[in-house]
């Protein structure tokens, strides 16, 4: 709809400026193309709706890897771990989760988490820390049920973090 028209124009716009790194270009073109392929398709059955939430999440992605050029590399990481958390109640959700893809998941968070936890106040770290073990003991028994059941509420964590000062 419109959100996907504008979100291609300002793309569009950015591109003809001639400062996007190449792989970036790539990156974030093909992350559009998809997402306007899920958005051309009625979202009737889990599938396609899943299909559409993990290109929205593409885009993000290739939103702030764009950013890194101009954010500090602490706020991007945040947001990213947002993004990741996203991916994980995407991927555990589906009713043919992949352990795999939730392992996956858990490692990047964790990946993320070694980078940003240094500048969170210490009443979040402790929750995420918690919630991170939580969810790399499902990733780890390869319990995707235990994974769905813990995400959302890791979700919402992750979206009320703030970084100090």
């Amino acid at each position: 709809g419109q959100a996907l028209d504008a979100m291609t124009a300002a793309w569009e716009a950015h591109r003809a400026s001639g400062t996007v790194p190449p792989l970036l270009d790539v990156q974030m073109s093909q992350a559009l193309d998809a997402l306007r392929g899920n958005a051309l398709m009625p979202a009737v059955d889990d599938r396609n709706r899943e299909g559409a939430r993990n290109a929205a999440l593409d885009v993000e992605m290739a939103s702030l890897d764009l950013e890194l050029q101009y954010r500090p590399p602490t706020e991007v990481d945040v947001a990213r771990f947002n993004v990741w958390a996203n991916q994980l109640a995407v991927d555990s959700a589906s009713d043919e989760a992949d352990p795999g893809q939730v392992a996956g998941d858990v490692s990047s968070l964790e990946w993320i988490w070694d980078r940003i936890a240094h500048s969170l106040e210490r009443a979040d770290v402790d929750e995420i820390e918690g919630q991170l073990e939580e969810l790399r003991t499902a990733a780890d028994d390869e319990d995707t049920g235990a994974a769905a059941e813990a995400a959302p509420r890791f979700v919402e964590t992750v979206a009320g973090l703030q970084l100090t000062g």
